[in-house]
C-alpha cells in the first residue's frame, strides 16, 4: 500500500515534463490524480495511459474546466489533498 492510498491529489500542468513526473510519482503512491493541461490531448492521454498501466488512476482535465471538475472529482475520491500547483 502506498503512502497516499484514498488520497486524491490535484496537478496543475501535468501533461509534460516536470507535471507529468509528479502526476505519476503520486499516482505510484496509490493516490487518484487530477491533472489539467492547456491544449495538448494526446500529452495527457499518454499520461492517463502511462498510470493505467500499472495500476493507478488518473484523469486529465482542460485547465478551464478544473473549478468545475474539482467538486465532482472530490464527491467521488474524498477531498483534495495534497495539490501541486506549477
Amino acid at each position: 500500500m502506498g503512502t497516499l492510498e484514498k488520497k486524491t491529489a490535484l496537478v496543475t500542468g501535468g501533461s509534460r515534463g516536470i507535471g507529468r513526473a509528479i502526476v505519476v510519482r503520486l499516482a505510484r503512491e496509490g493516490a487518484a490524480v487530477m491533472f489539467s493541461f492547456n491544449r495538448d490531448q494526446a500529452a495527457a492521454d499518454d499520461v492517463v495511459a502511462e498510470v493505467a498501466a500499472f495500476g493507478g488512476q488518473a484523469i486529465a482535465v482542460r485547465a478551464a474546466e478544473v473549478g468545475r471538475v474539482r467538486s465532482r472529482v472530490g464527491r467521488a475520491h474524498g477531498p483534495i489533498a495534497p495539490a501541486v500547483s506549477r
